[in-house]
């Protein structure tokens, strides 16, 4: 059903740089449309939820747009955005994967002028990335 409606929607020209970025930054170039593939392989995950995550915080793009562009459901979105933002916090392990992600927000920052959502803001309490310090959570939001 997602494929069938990705072709009524219109993607900015960002969400098309950002893809090509991530899949130079982590060697996926030779896969033909990596970004809608089943493969469960690491290297093409890895990918996948580092696009998921920049098209929604970079590009500004809602839940549902980033879903029809990678072809999967809603919440495999969220779940990729929240699983970024779990391995960016880790201190120990996926070394590798917080870097590539660290490089491309830096490329991302200084491509769309620095204009990332803030990831906080946008998970409802339930969905919360689990590793977040309780010092950088607002009682406000309802994250505690």
């Amino acid at each position: 059903m997602a494929q069938a409606s990705i072709h009524k929607t219109v993607f900015p020209h960002d969400a098309h740089l950002i893809r090509d970025k991530v899949a130079e930054l982590f060697d996926v170039q030779g896969v033909s449309h990596w970004w809608t593939s089943r493969s469960r392989r690491r290297n093409l995950v890895e990918a996948r939820h580092a696009l998921m995550y920049l098209l929604r915080f970079y590009c500004r793009l809602g839940v549902t747009e980033v879903a029809l562009y990678v072809g999967r459901d809603h919440s495999t979105v969220v779940h990729g955005c929240q699983t970024v933002e779990d391995l960016r916090r880790q201190t120990v392990g996926q070394k590798r994967f917080a870097d590539k992600l660290a490089h491309l927000e830096k490329w991302a920052e200084e491509y769309t002028g620095g204009a990332m959502l803030d990831a906080e803001q946008h998970f409802p309490k339930h969905l919360k990335p689990k590793n977040w310090p309780k010092d950088t959570r607002d009682e406000s939001l309802g994250y505690i």
